[in-house]
C-alpha cells in the first residue's frame, strides 16, 4: 500500500499546470457570472431560459456564481496553491536576492551575446553606463571564476525582478482572499426610495420567499429624482441626487448624483443607480354604461378588483404605464412615439370570463385589445375605436345608437346635433359612430372606460453593495500590477567580464 505523502501533495499544488487548471475553473465561473444575470428568481430564469435550464441554473447556483460553494472552493484551492508556492520557493527567492548570482555553465556562456573591449577599464565603464552593478567576487569560489576566465560578475534588476515574483503571487493571493471574505461577509442589497424620503435599511433578496433586512451604518436620502430623454422620448439617463447622512448626528457625509455609470463609494459600501419605477397609490377612472347612458366614477389600486355595479362586471387594473411606446406611422425618423399614460386592466363578467384591455389617458379614441401571442406572452393591439371616451355628447349619442328599442329618439338627437356641423365634419362624425358600432359589437362590451387621474410616486431603485475586503482588493491589485511590471520589464540581467588570450569580453546572459 502506498503511504500518503503530504509533502508530495503540497508540492503538486505548487506546479504551474495545477494553478492553470484552477484558473480555468475560476475563469469559467466568472464568465457564467457575467453572462447570466445574477440574483433573480427561479421564475425569471425559467421565463428567459426555459424550464429545464432555469432549474439547472438554480440547482448549480449559477444565479449567484461569485458566492456559490463551487466558486469559493476553487478560490480556496488557489489560495492554498499560492501560499504553498510562496513558502516552498520563498527561501530560494530570498537567496537569489541576497546571495551571489549563480554563474552560468560554460555552454551557456558560449551561446551568450558578447562584446569585445580594448581594456578592462572600458568594459567596466560600459557596464556602469548600462546601470549594471558589480557583484562582490569574495562571494564566489575562486575555482569557478578561474575555470570560466571570469574577471568580475555584474547584475541588473536582481532585486526588483524577484520582488516582482513575490508581489505577483501576493497580489493574486490577496484577490482570492478578498473574494473569500466578500463571499462570506459581503452582501448585495436593494433600496427603493421615493423622492424626498430617506432610509437606513436595505433588503437582500435571496428569492421570492427568502428576504433579509439589513441595517446600514448610514442613512440614504433621495433628494431629487430626474429622467433625461432623447427627442424620441426614449429614456437616456436617470439620476438620483442622494445625500449620505450620519445616523446619530444627521450630518451630511457625502452628496452625489447617482447615475447608472456613476456610483458612489463610501467606506466599504458602493451605491449604484440600478432602476426606477412608478409606485401607484390611487387610480381614478370613469365607467360609462352604454345600456343606461350613465357615468360613474371609481377609485382603484393595482391588482385590486373593483365592482362596476352593473351586470356583475368587475375591473382589475393590472399595470400602470407612465410611458406607452407605440409605432409612429407619421414619422419617418422615429419608429415609436410616447402615447403617455395608460393602464392595462382585466374585465370579468358574471360568468367568470375575462378580457384584457388598455386605455390611454391622452388618446381617448384609442383602445388596446390584449391577446396572447404564439409564445404565450400578453401583447396589445391598439385600434382606433372612433368614440372619444372623454366626449360626453358623443357617448350619449353612441349609447342611443346602440339602443335598438328607441331609435326614433336617437334619430332626433343626431339630426339636431349634426345641424351644427359643417358637411365635412358631419361626414367624419357619423363615420366615427358607425366605426365605433362595428368595433364594440365585435368586442361584445357595453361600457367605456376613461382615465381621469393617477396618483403615483416616482421610486428610485438603488443597489447597495457591501464589500468588507475592498481595501484588500485595491492593495492586492496594485501589488499584482507592480509585480507584473517588475517581472516583464525588469527581468534579471547578468553580465560577466571575461579575459581570454589577453582580450577583454563582456558576456550578457
Amino acid at each position: 500500500m502506498t503511504k500518503f505523502n503530504l509533502k508530495s501533495l503540497i508540492k503538486a499544488f505548487v506546479k504551474m499546470d495545477v494553478a492553470i487548471f484552477i484558473f480555468i475553473f475560476l475563469t469559467i465561473g466568472s464568465i457564467i457570472g457575467t453572462i447570466i444575470p445574477q440574483n433573480r428568481t427561479l421564475e425569471q430564469y425559467q421565463d428567459q431560459y426555459g424550464l429545464l435550464w432555469g432549474e439547472i441554473i438554480n440547482l448549480l447556483d449559477f444565479d449567484r456564481a461569485y458566492f456559490s460553494a463551487w466558486y469559493l472552493f476553487f478560490l480556496v484551492l488557489l489560495i492554498f496553491s499560492l501560499v504553498a508556492c510562496l513558502l516552498i520557493n520563498g527561501k530560494v527567492i530570498y537567496k537569489q536576492i541576497f546571495k551571489p548570482i549563480a554563474i552560468d555553465n560554460k555552454k551557456d556562456l558560449e551561446k551568450a551575446e558578447k562584446l569585445e573591449f580594448s581594456s578592462l577599464k572600458d568594459a567596466q565603464k560600459h557596464l556602469k553606463t548600462e546601470k549594471f552593478k558589480l557583484e562582490d567576487n569574495k562571494n564566489y569560489k575562486s575555482i569557478k571564476l578561474e575555470k570560466n576566465n571570469i574577471v568580475s560578475v555584474y547584475f541588473k534588476y536582481k532585486v526588483t525582478h524577484k520582488i516582482g515574483y513575490f508581489a505577483t503571487h501576493i497580489g493574486v493571493l490577496g484577490l482570492c482572499i478578498a473574494g473569500i471574505v466578500n463571499g462570506f461577509f459581503g452582501f448585495r442589497a436593494d433600496v427603493d426610495l421615493i423622492e424626498g424620503t430617506q432610509t437606513s435599511k436595505a433588503i437582500i433578496y435571496k428569492s421570492d420567499d427568502e428576504r433579509y433586512l439589513v441595517k446600514l451604518p448610514f442613512t440614504i436620502r433621495n433628494e431629487e429624482f430626474s429622467i433625461d430623454r432623447y427627442s424620441s422620448n426614449i429614456v437616456k439617463e436617470f439620476t438620483s441626487k442622494v445625500k449620505i447622512l450620519d445616523k446619530d448626528t444627521n450630518q451630511v457625509l457625502a452628496t452625489h448624483n447617482l447615475k447608472v455609470n456613476s456610483p458612489l463609494f463610501i467606506n466599504n459600501f458602493g451605491l449604484y443607480q440600478s432602476s426606477y419605477y412608478e409606485n401607484v397609490n390611487n387610480i381614478q377612472f370613469d365607467a360609462f354604461n352604454l345600456k343606461t347612458s350613465s357615468l360613474k366614477s371609481y377609485q382603484a389600486k393595482i391588482d385590486e378588483p373593483v365592482d362596476l355595479n352593473f351586470n356583475d362586471y368587475k375591473i382589475t387594473i393590472n399595470t400602470f404605464n407612465k410611458n406607452t411606446m407605440l409605432p409612429n406611422a407619421e414619422s419617418t425618423k422615429y419608429k415609436e412615439q410616447d402615447f403617455g399614460y395608460s393602464v392595462d386592466y382585466t374585465i370579468t363578467d358574471s360568468l367568470g370570463e375575462t378580457s384584457v384591455f388598455r386605455t390611454y389617458k391622452d388618446h381617448p379614441d384609442l383602445l388596446g385589445v390584449g391577446f396572447l401571442d404564439e409564445n404565450g406572452q400578453l401583447i396589445f393591439k391598439t385600434i382606433p375605436v372612433g368614440i372619444e371616451n372623454s366626449n360626453q355628447q358623443m357617448l350619449n349619442l353612441f349609447a342611443g345608437m346602440l339602443n335598438k328599442n328607441n331609435h326614433s329618439k336617437f334619430k332626433q338627437d343626431i339630426a339636431k346635433f349634426v345641424k351644427t356641423l359643417t358637411p365635412e365634419d358631419k361626414k367624419e362624425y357619423l363615420s366615427k359612430l358607425i366605426h365605433a358600432l362595428e368595433i364594440y359589437n365585435q368586442l361584445n362590451i357595453n361600457f367605456i372606460i376613461r382615465l381621469t387621474s393617477i396618483d403615483y410616486d416616482q421610486v428610485s431603485g438603488i443597489q447597495v453593495n457591501y464589500d468588507p475586503s475592498a481595501n484588500i482588493f485595491f492593495a492586492s491589485s496594485i501589488a499584482l500590477c507592480l509585480g507584473v511590471i517588475f517581472m516583464l520589464y525588469m527581468r534579471l540581467k547578468k553580465a560577466y567580464i571575461i579575459k581570454k588570450d589577453d582580450k577583454i569580453f563582456v558576456y550578457y546572459i
